[in-house]
């Protein structure tokens, strides 16, 4: 069958898996530069 457009159909991508969510959210490496007080490391933290 002929198209007459050029873009393909995409599929929609499956949401997240949760496990693999959390696992990459802990995982992850915070860099602060400048000055870091109470106010800013708790945030973060």
């Amino acid at each position: 069958m002929y198209r007459l457009d050029d873009e393909t159909e995409q599929k929609p991508q499956n949401e997240p898996n949760a496990f693999l969510e959390e696992a990459l959210f802990k995982a992850r490496t915070i860099m602060l530069t400048g000055g870091v007080d109470d106010k800013l490391a708790r945030r973060v933290c």
